[in-house]
């Protein structure tokens, strides 16, 4: 549907956060800002405002984004500061940030709880009901010790990512 004579109040909320993102890229600034740039645009409009962002990052221009996205900021980001609660815990790259961690985190779904104590010497931990992140860059011994263990339903090895250091920063994270 065309909506080139359509007054900015008719549009979606989605269409309305485009044309704000449009007015700001055309002008090519040297610093752009956004705030939430994808909060209510639809999963093609997201990816097409992303490209458009990045674009503008190649023709020289500053982009500072404000988002809770955190894959937004994963995809987009040089560098990243984390806030939380108006308090600035981190600022650097998206390597630098994750280094503390290690680079490989592997979410076990477990049956009991009790499986904590057996595991919480093998790295760092954070615990959501029946799943436990265990982060450490030596995964491939202890998946061989974790896999002698009762009451592991199962393993999935992932990577690193925001989110993790974001859940580290703000306490989420257990030793």
């Amino acid at each position: 549907m065309n909506k080139a004579d359509s007054i900015i109040w008719e549009l979606s909320s989605g269409q309305r956060k485009r044309v704000e993102i449009c007015k700001v890229i055309i002008q090519r600034p040297k610093i752009a800002i956004f705030d939430e740039p994808t909060i209510t645009v639809d999963i093609d409009g997201k990816h097409k405002v992303w490209s458009l962002i990045k674009d503008l990052k190649k023709y020289g221009s500053t982009v500072i984004i404000a988002t809770n996205d955190i894959y937004e900021a994963e995809y987009l980001a040089d560098r990243v500061a984390i806030l939380n609660k108006g308090e600035l815990l981190a600022v650097g790259s998206i390597d630098e940030l994750k280094k503390p961690l290690g680079s490989e985190v592997l979410e076990l779904e477990v049956s009991n709880p009790s499986v904590i104590s057996k595991i919480s010497h093998l790295g760092r931990i954070i615990v959501s009901g029946n799943y436990i992140r265990l982060y450490s860059d030596k995964m491939s011994d202890i998946i061989k010790e974790i896999s002698t263990l009762d009451g592991i339903i199962s393993i999935k090895r992932l990577n690193v990512t925001l989110d993790d250091v974001f859940l580290m920063l703000t306490g989420g994270v257990k030793q």
